[in-house]
């Protein structure tokens, strides 16, 4: 099941059953069915407030008893997001992307930057460890209070809906030859706070 079926339908959904994307009623037997109903009970138990609202069937060859049917699934919209935007800046090679890898994929760092690798985009970024481009990252809260991050979510997607809170991470570039990408980033995303990276090694 994907989410961006409830999202678009403003948290309900229609899954028909048993036809064919160009409109050929096929049907399908009872056992198909059942076991069709079970994994879509089962996808929406890992989606939050999402319920099978209710399940049409019929006949549609009595022959080989094949039926077509209609799930109507409902989720219930989550509470307004209040995001937190923050800016990560520092010189290039002071651990900005590492730090951020660390905390929105929950994973540590092996000390040779593997963590910052989930942040870079473009290969010549995986080639020099330099990042040259903008990245959104984001670690979200749940109502209940749990974390939401990358590790128990597949994309950003899932942890904007999963989440109440969201802090939103913009790892900015580091090095002086991409001053006018950060600037844009500062001006474009508009931050509410700034979180400064230094070096550990970095001289008094």
């Amino acid at each position: 099941m994907e989410i961006f079926r409830l999202s678009e339908g403003d948290g309900y959904a229609i899954y028909v059953i048993g036809v064919h994307d160009d409109g050929d009623v096929v049907g399908i037997t009872n056992e198909e069915f059942e076991s069709t109903v079970d994994t879509i009970k089962s996808m929406a138990h890992q989606l939050e407030n999402t319920r099978i609202v209710s399940i049409g069937k019929r006949t549609v060859d009595s022959r080989d008893n094949r039926v077509v049917a209609e799930v109507h699934l409902s989720q219930k919209m989550p509470l307004p997001q209040t995001e937190l935007r923050i800016a990560v800046l520092g010189d290039h090679g002071a651990g900005k992307s590492t730090v951020l890898g660390c905390i929105t994929y929950n994973e540590e760092d092996d000390g040779r930057g593997k963590a910052r690798l989930n942040l870079m985009r473009h290969q010549h970024e995986l080639e020099s460890g330099r990042t040259s481009s903008i990245t959104l990252t984001a670690i979200g809260y749940s109502a209940d209070g749990h974390v939401q991050n990358y590790a128990n979510n597949r994309s950003a997607e899932d942890i904007y809906q999963r989440s109440q809170r969201v802090v939103t991470f913009i790892d900015t570039c580091g090095h002086t030859k991409h001053l006018k990408t950060t600037a844009r980033a500062l001006t474009g995303y508009t931050p509410h706070a700034f979180c400064v990276v230094i070096p550990a090694d970095v001289a008094n």
